[in-house]
């Protein structure tokens, strides 16, 4: 099997840093109270590490061929971890079985993003206001 290397701008570049075991961010998520802060936190991260794609959805397997798909899978595991190490110990289940980041991001989203149904309201009752004078 032939090595590919990769320069640091490379989606699928990974330093020698890039390790699963390592916190990117300093907080862990604890729950929908803390989840738009974490969130924020990792975004930001996942783009100075040019991983954000794998979470985003904007980086699929299939987009690098076959030839590459090993090294997604590296990026990928290695994505999972620095998610893994950024919740706490109850919500690592749900990740060690995931099939890819993006799906533990997703779950993650979906469970912890709550938006305050009564802000929502006021929002709209506010911009309705706005809108009709």
């Amino acid at each position: 099997m032939a090595t590919t290397k990769f320069d640091h701008y490379h989606a699928l570049f990974l330093h020698p840093s890039d390790t699963t075991g390592v916190s990117i961010i300093p907080m862990q998520l604890t729950g929908s109270d803390n989840y738009s802060v974490w969130s924020r936190a990792m975004r930001i991260q996942l783009l100075g590490k040019n991983k954000l794609g794998i979470v985003d959805g904007s980086w699929k397997k299939e987009d690098f061929g076959a030839e590459l798909g090993h090294q997604w899978d590296r990026c990928n595991a290695v994505v999972q971890g620095w998610i893994m190490s950024s919740v706490t110990q109850e919500l690592h289940t749900g990740i060690v079985y995931a099939t890819s980041a993006r799906a533990v991001w997703e779950d993650l989203r979906d469970h912890f993003d709550k938006v305050n149904a009564s802000r929502i309201y006021q929002l709209h009752r506010i911009s309705g206001i706005i809108l009709t004078r």
